[in-house]
């Protein structure tokens, strides 16, 4: 089963404020989960966000 996280938790998980949060869920940009009237983000979504602008290559 997945991981299901409250808004203050991905704002924290991602180095977010809550507002960021919002913001990029209501763009789509990152799934949500309704519950009733409360929202839960998937980690594994965060994740695949951080994964998706990562920067590519570069000299290491």
């Amino acid at each position: 089963m997945s991981s299901l996280l409250t808004r203050p938790e991905a704002a924290a998980y991602l180095r977010w404020s809550i507002r960021q949060i919002d913001a990029k869920a209501a763009a789509g940009e990152i799934p949500k989960v309704k519950l009733g009237r409360s929202v839960r983000f998937r980690k594994e979504d965060l994740d695949a966000y951080i994964e998706r602008h990562l920067p590519e290559g570069g000299d290491e």
